[in-house]
């Protein structure tokens, strides 16, 4: 409905039923603006009217539903438009069909909307120039804009969203900064980091969340996979470490007195093979045979502290002799691997003392960490340091890959919540928090009320304070980015095409004259 001046009464508008909000939607938006020419060639066919008659009115349709309620209009078509990345036009199969970057496929959708969008007649010369300088012009911005909006918007990064989906709350700043953020990504962490030195800001509670939980994963991360180990998030993270701890220690017991090797003669014979085929010299073989053989030449079987004595032997020997510069010492260490693997494959119960090895090991590499803070939560950095100190290989081969245990959490930790700034306290830091806060509440100071950038940034430091409210301007932010982002192939062909059709006339008045 529509008021009309001058008229006593109110007249029913004639735009914006189920058809109008269809052309949108689905022609001039999710159909890249060919809609219009589909609609017109379809009914053609079935009314018998002419191409040309039936498209004359349809776009005309169109323009008026434009004029009368253009919010509803052009929201449709870009509504529209939103929904090709959705169905995998835009951003998904067609960035895999040409094997491109984002950025080229918003560049083609551009050209594709330019096309669909101009209304030169495809079977006239003319016409074609015209559809076909506007999808050029439209791809170009397309091309421009993505780039632009790439480098600039801010969008919640992959390590991020790991990290995220390992339970670590973060702030827009940690979620949309690091070494891959955008422009405005990188300037919310920077400002973040600056007013977490203001103090009454809450900002560096906000960020304190993302490490505590940082911390406490690290815990359950290390004891994933042995049952009835508990990670008490309620405790610091020092009495934390102790109690997890504690409980392994406990674990260990229980699982060791249940070892067993109930044929040590089968293994015994297995590993002097072993010995004995090795390239080793008389005098190696002798003092193996005389240090893991001998011992238990009388015994029919091994259990509980034996067996757990006797892989604690061979495991450390191999680490010693692993050092070694020395090639026949090398060769020593690869024939006790072989046969850790014997005593190992012939231990009843030997992969439940496995996983609680594994998770102590890398339990006491988190204290490492822990001790290396000043504070009583480590940083990713300590973790990482501690995870390389823990690495018994030669030369830290296995940190050198990244294969280390925990180390790719580390790293993804480094990534997002690793400071950009020197560390709190220290003088940019403070100089640019509180001037941050200073130029927030000072423009337009004197008039009694917060000016628009003051309420900014009251909203959002009030919403890191509350983890629900956190999400909401994370996840707000991010979703706002990307459709933000998503929208650019449309405005591109919409503008290009408008800019071509203007330019066309343009020339057109000027060929007459």
């Amino acid at each position: 409905m529509s008021y009309k001046p001058g008229i006593s009464k109110i007249k029913k508008s004639k735009t914006g039923g189920v058809k109008d909000y269809a052309r949108a939607i689905l022609g001039q938006g999710f159909g890249l603006g060919f809609g219009d020419e589909a609609e017109a060639y379809v009914r053609s066919i079935l009314s018998g009217k002419e191409y040309d008659e039936v498209i004359k009115e349809v776009r005309s349709e169109i323009e008026q539903f434009k004029e009368e309620q253009p919010v509803a209009a052009y929201g449709s078509e870009l509504a529209g438009g939103l929904l090709t990345g959705v169905a995998g036009l835009g951003r998904t199969a067609l960035a895999q069909a040409i094997k491109k970057a984002p950025k080229t496929t918003a560049a083609i959708q551009s050209g594709l909307y330019g096309v669909g969008t101009g209304e030169g007649d495809i079977r006239t010369q003319e016409g074609l120039m015209q559809r076909g300088v506007g999808g050029a012009v439209s791809g170009t911005l397309g091309l421009a804009g993505s780039s632009i909006g790439q480098a600039v918007l801010p969008k919640v990064t992959p390590e991020a969203r790991k990290l995220l989906k390992e339970g670590v709350p973060l702030t827009p700043g940690q979620a949309m900064g690091g070494d891959k953020s955008s422009l405005i990504g990188g300037a919310l962490r920077i400002g973040e980091e600056a007013l977490s030195s203001v103090p009454g800001s809450g900002v560096s509670k906000a960020l304190r969340k993302g490490q505590e939980a940082f911390n406490v994963r690290g815990f359950e991360k290390a004891v994933q996979g042995v049952p009835g180990i508990k990670v008490d998030k309620k405790l610091p993270v020092s009495k934390l470490y102790k109690n997890v701890q504690e409980q392994l220690g406990n674990k260990y017991d229980d699982i060791v007195k249940d070892l067993k090797i109930s044929n040590i003669k089968n293994v015994r014979g297995d590993s002097l093979n072993i010995i004995n085929s090795s390239p080793l010299s008389k005098q190696q073989r002798s003092g193996l045979i005389n240090r893991y053989i001998n011992p238990y030449q009388n015994r029919t079987n091994l259990k509980g502290n034996d067996v757990q004595k006797l892989l604690q032997k061979i495991k450390r020997d191999i680490t010693a002799k692993s050092k070694s510069d020395n090639v026949d010492i090398l060769d020593e260490a690869e024939v006790l691997k072989q046969i850790r693997d014997v005593v190992e494959g012939n231990t009843i119960n030997i992969g439940k003392l496995k996983q609680v090895d594994t998770a102590y090991q890398q339990v006491q590499t988190l204290g490492e960490a822990v001790i290396k803070s000043a504070d009583e939560l480590y940083t990713p950095a300590q973790l990482r340091a501690a995870i390389k100190q823990a690495d018994k290989t030669r030369s830290k081969v296995q940190f050198k890959k990244g294969e280390a245990p925990l180390q790719e959490y580390a790293e993804l930790g480094q990534e997002v919540l690793g400071r950009t700034l020197p560390e709190s306290g220290t003088f940019p830091r403070s100089i640019l928090g509180y001037g941050l806060l200073s130029g927030g509440a000072g423009i337009g100071a004197g008039t009694g009320t917060l000016t628009p950038v003051g309420m900014g940034m009251a909203t959002y430091l009030g919403a890191l304070q509350n983890p629900a409210t956190n999400i909401l301007l994370r996840e707000g932010i991010d979703i706002a980015s990307r459709g933000a982002q998503q929208s650019i192939p449309y405005s591109s062909g919409q503008f290009g095409s408008l800019s071509t059709q203007q330019l066309l006339d343009s020339l057109r008045d000027n060929k007459k004259n």
